[in-house]
């Protein structure tokens, strides 16, 4: 009689636990020559690129550029608004004199701030997959003379990693004569990935103001979000596409050009006119039913003012996907024979992470929000911006439970007796001012204790007065949650026929010295024994872990001890 096995190789991901820093910095930036001088400084934001890393045993180093941007009230030039000795001032230099004084400045290139932090992870190593973002969770400016500020910014660095595992696995047993054996299988969900590709894409476009809205004197502020990303695969190819979404705040022109008022504009999908967005990555393996976790950065963005009615807006974006699909692997997990018969098993506990699928939702985004103490109040409302911040994501009975923070950035024109000026509130962790987010989306078949990877992204963002110092925020928070289950299973990674041996022919006392290289399935080769017999015969508790020199006892019956 024979006995023939089958084997195969097993590939899985192992998600280690994500890890997380947030660092400060502080830097000194001086303002170009060519525009005015500081007189008070608004407010501004930060925009972080994708990071640059490299991962050592333990530890990985994450560098990057920030791009910030600053927005502030510039000095006039008195003596051209003043007039000659005791004249009066013209009605030019009186408009002058009214006109709005707000400026924005970004810096980029060699100005920009630059950061490099090592951070310790136990576990990594150089061969793993490693994803990292960098997100700016605050920017404070201030002003360190009239051409220069000092920028306070948070920077939160999130490292996810995956380790790439191999196991042997049994996966069928055959014998002669046939029907001798019986095997029992299971069947496991196996997350295999497919591959991984990213590229920048430039986007060029105008934009056009509306006949209603005044004519473009100056910027002060803009911002670029994508929205709406959509995919979908085919052939090796995964197209990716979405929109822009471009807010402006300006000072407005009369017909003659000369400054007037401050004022915004929005380019938005949600209004028809948003900047698309779409490219193709090759990624050979990619079919249809795959996952796909798409993302889309905004590395840097410039608009440019080309008349006083249209803009050019010049976007560069990195694109970024990764593939993965789930397989059902079969393998062979007992092996049960007549009695007069003895097997010896190789096996080991397998301990992965299932994958259950994924689930999209909706969270609705309902607040009522007061402006920061001693702000002044609101007259006019300009632009706003928001992203999630700390977010935990908990899986519950069939639902996933989210919990966290939303930051906030806001422009709006204050107006006293004296003076109207552009003024700016925040709330998030670095102004101390947290705005709750909290939800659930459905899962159908999630079970509390499953692990969850999360997608957050802000849809729909709306900011209403209901006072000057009151607000209703509504929206709605988009969530895409992949969950994975743990899952240890004890598994065969070898099976083999003992071929009956005569005790007689075996000294009572019958020792082996443990060579180089040796492991006990050898061994019970070549002494027509059990692993599970050498085992308890040495008190081996760990069949893996045999040492050069060790001596052990032969059993004089291993089918008895087997048994």
């Amino acid at each position: 009689m024979s006995l023939n096995c089958q084997y195969d190789v097993l590939s899985y991901p192992f998600y280690l636990r994500d890890q997380s820093r947030r660092i400060s910095l502080e830097t000194v930036l001086p303002l170009p020559e060519n525009v005015p001088r500081i007189q008070g400084v608004v407010g501004g934001d930060l925009l972080a690129e994708p990071p640059r890393f490299v991962v050592g045993e333990d530890q990985i180093t994450v560098s990057g550029k920030l791009h910030p941007y600053l927005v502030y009230i510039g000095k006039t030039d008195e003596e051209m608004y003043r007039g000659a000795g005791d004249e009066e001032l013209s009605d030019e230099e009186r408009g002058n004199l009214r006109a709005p004084r707000e400026f924005g400045i970004g810096w980029r290139d060699e100005e920009e701030p630059i950061f490099e932090e090592t951070i310790q992870f136990p576990g990594l190593r150089p061969e793993m997959m490693v994803d990292v973002d960098t997100v700016a969770a605050g920017c404070v400016f201030e002003k360190e003379g009239e051409d220069r500020v000092v920028a306070r910014s948070q920077i939160e660095i999130r490292i996810h990693v995956a380790s790439q595992k191999n196991a042997g696995i049994l996966t069928g047993v055959t014998c002669v004569p046939a029907d001798r054996f019986q095997a029992g299988k299971e069947q496991l969900l196996v997350e295999e990935i497919v591959g991984m590709r990213r590229e920048r894409l430039n986007v060029q476009a105008p934009l056009l103001l509306p006949n209603l809205k005044p004519g473009l004197a100056r910027i002060v502020r803009h911002s670029v979000r994508p929205t709406g990303l959509a995919w979908e695969v085919n052939r090796g190819k995964i197209m990716v596409k979405g929109f822009l979404d471009t807010s402006l705040i300006y000072v407005g022109s009369d017909d003659d050009g000369r400054p007037t008022e401050i004022f915004t504009n929005e380019w938005a999908r949600n209004a028809g006119n948003g900047l698309a967005f779409e490219t193709a990555l090759d990624l050979e393996g990619a079919e249809e039913g795959m996952t796909v976790i798409p993302r889309v950065q905004v590395v840097r963005a410039e608009l440019e003012r080309s008349s006083q009615r249209e803009l050019r807006a010049n976007v560069r974006l990195e694109v970024e996907v990764k593939v993965s699909r789930t397989l059902t692997r079969e393998m062979v997990v007992e092996v049960t024979s007549p009695a007069n018969e003895v097997l010896d098993f190789q096996k080991y506990l397998l301990e992965m992470e299932e994958p259950l699928g994924e689930s999209s939702g909706e969270v609705d985004l309902d607040l009522m929000v007061n402006l920061p103490f001693g702000q002044p109040g609101m007259d006019r409302l300009l632009g706003w911006r928001g992203s999630p911040g700390a977010v935990t994501v908990e899986a519950g009975e069939g639902k996933v439970m989210l919990e966290g923070m939303l930051n906030l950035q806001l422009f709006y024109v204050a107006e006293t007796a004296d003076e109207t000026r552009l003024v700016m509130a925040e709330w998030g962790s670095a102004s101390g001012n947290e705005l709750p987010l909290a939800g659930m989306i459905d899962f159908a078949g999630l079970k509390p204790g499953a692990l969850l990877r999360s997608y957050l992204s802000l849809e729909n963002l709306n900011l209403e007065m209901t006072s000057e110092r009151t607000l209703r925020l509504t929206g709605a928070l988009r969530v895409r949650a992949l969950g994975r289950t743990p899952r240890a299973i004890m598994v065969l990674r070898d099976c083999a026929l003992v071929p009956p041996v005569d005790p007689a022919t075996r000294p009572s006392m019958l020792f082996y010295v443990v060579q180089p290289g040796d492991t006990l399935w050898k061994i019970a080769r070549r002494y027509q024994t059990t692993v599970e017999a050498l085992s308890r015969s040495n008190q081996v508790m760990n069949p893996e872990s045999l040492e050069s020199g060790q001596k052990l006892l032969i059993p004089k019956h291993p089918m008895a001890a087997a048994q």
